[in-house]
């Protein structure tokens, strides 16, 4: 029962131009894949997915963005060791593809959130799980919910035409505190059991940021897995919280990057709680069990690094500290605005302005005019067009003449938050980005776990304590004989016989011989004519 298995799914943003045209990102991702299929050992899946020798696997999402899974993990630590390793070679393939397509740049972004499009990207989870996916709802959705006090990658609230700070802005895209579906009506915990094991159960989160920091990441990985180690050993509940309204919870502390802001929970209008107030209860249910048989080894180490980064979020020193994402990225983004000759009073008062003015009369059809387009030439277009009253222009330049401003300095404003966009985009740039380079710098040092070397030895071996091991053994026997054989998580099929990876702690496989199917059959003659 002690031991735990979990990996991640990294959704990256590619961009590429060549002189002043931007490449489409299908072209360039389509490009990247090619480049993939054609230098990697690896072997496909029947959805084209590509398993690798190092036990990960890289494939082309919906919505035209590379994704990379991590193999199984076993620790923490091998686990951001793999996700690292596995960015490095997409932003590798995306250079040669650039190259191949003539471009002048490319970019392969860890980032969260599309400001132009308003769309989002995330880093998934998946748990292994003793009892059937429901029944973590409830002790998970607590932790998802105020864990972004230390994994919250930070950015502008994408929502809104004007600059509100957020510690995720991943969050204005959750909906619901849980559903099954996983790109348009995404919830704080997700339903969908799709199992990749006959014995255990995959516990899916959508909900997490891409994160630069390795800490923040260790400890996103480290005590979600603790958590769901004490779901799994059935504890008693009767103390266990929970939120009268997550999704409301969720927001208000994306907000508050001061942790202050309490939310109700459910059963009693007294039960007030901050997001760390939270996460220390949660912490002290797990210190209590982490020297038990449920718990893994490495319990006691998240333990203390978890108080230690509570105490660390609560702290004023927590804005000067540089170990996780989002106040790394508040000072960069308080810097920008002093540049630009704003203060944090003056950006409030352009803010309240713009979302009086814009503010949709019905909630459910979006803003009057899309945060991306806000400027002074199409607020005037829509004025023009009555689709913006003139009484509201009026009282909205009455507002700022309170606060000393005038609607001149509109695109002044604009300016600045389109700045702040692209400040939140080249910041995660994998390689080339300001984190990067701040961290070959040695200017964030407390973010590290991992070193180096544990990056490059997970590029080409899998984790030794799971089926990983096992699987990648044979892709690199067998890697590129995709007119043989097909691999997925739980093994590998080939003509008449398999590979039965079925035991995800297995570290060896036995190849087995089965009948051929017509469906097999079927399969290989796809993939045949696909290559």
């Amino acid at each position: 029962m002690g031991e735990r298995l979990f990996g991640m799914e990294t959704e990256l943003a590619v961009s590429g131009r060549r002189g002043t045209e931007v490449i489409a990102p299908g072209h360039l991702v389509g490009q990247l894949a090619a480049v993939a299929r054609r230098t990697l050992k690896s072997l496909s899946s029947a959805n084209n997915r590509l398993y690798l020798g190092n036990g990960g696997v890289f494939y082309v999402d919906c919505g035209d963005h590379p994704e990379y899974a991590t193999p199984e993990c076993v620790t923490p630590a091998e686990a951001v060791s793999h996700l690292r390793a596995g960015e490095r070679m997409v932003e590798r393939l995306a250079r040669v593809a650039g190259e191949e397509l003539a471009a002048d740049s490319v970019m392969v972004s860890r980032t969260n959130v599309d400001y132009h499009a308003i769309t989002t990207w995330g880093c998934h989870e998946s748990y292994l799980g003793h009892r059937p996916v429901s029944a973590y709802a409830d002790w998970l959705i607590p932790h998802l919910v105020s864990r972004i006090v230390f994994t919250g990658s930070g950015g502008i609230d994408p929502r809104s035409p004007g600059i509100r700070f957020s510690l995720s802005p991943r969050v204005a895209f959750i909906h619901f505190a849980a559903t099954s579906d996983s790109t348009s009506n995404r919830g704080i915990y997700h339903l969908r059991d799709e199992s990749l094991s006959a014995a255990y159960s995959r516990i899916h989160i959508l909900a997490g940021d891409n994160a630069c920091s390795q800490r923040a990441t260790w400890l996103k990985i480290g005590t979600t897995a603790l958590v769901v180690a004490l779901a799994d050993a059935r504890l008693r509940r009767y103390d266990w919280i929970k939120l009268a309204s997550p999704v409301t919870a969720l927001h208000g502390f994306a907000r508050d990057r001061n942790h202050r802001s309490k939310v109700l929970l459910r059963g009693g209008a007294e039960a007030m709680m901050t997001a760390v107030e939270i996460q220390r209860h949660l912490l002290a249910r797990v210190e209590a069990c982490a020297g038990g048989t449920s718990m893994p080894g490495w319990a006691a180490e998240v333990c203390r690094e978890w108080k230690r980064a509570l105490d660390l979020a609560e702290s004023p020193a927590v804005e000067q500290a540089h170990v996780f994402d989002w106040p790394l990225k508040f000072a960069l983004f308080r810097r920008e605005v002093a540049l630009r000759g704003f203060t944090p009073e003056t950006v409030a008062a352009w803010t309240n302005a713009l979302e009086r003015l814009l503010q949709p009369k019905t909630p459910a059809l979006g803003w009057v005019l899309p945060p991306a387009r806000v400027d002074a030439a199409e607020i005037d277009t829509l004025r023009a067009r009555g689709v913006v009253k003139q009484a509201d222009t009026d009282e909205a330049e009455r507002f700022l003449a309170e606060h000393g401003l005038s609607w001149q300095g509109l695109d002044a404003f604009i300016a600045l938050r389109r700045q702040l966009c692209a400040t939140d985009i080249r910041f995660g740039e994998i390689n080339t980005g300001i984190f990067d380079l701040l961290d070959r710098q040695g200017l964030v040092p407390d973010q590290r776990v991992v070193s180096d070397g544990q990056i490059a030895t997970a590029a080409t071996d899998p984790p030794t304590g799971t089926r990983a091991a096992a699987r990648a053994h044979w892709v690199r026997k067998l890697a590129n004989r995709n007119d043989r054989y097909i691999c997925d998580w739980s093994g590998i099929l080939g003509k008449g016989v398999r590979l039965a990876l079925d035991d995800p702690f297995a570290t060896r496989g036995q190849w087995v011989r089965q009948r051929r199917e017509r469906g097999v059959a079927d399969v290989f003659e796809l993939l045949r004519v696909r290559l």
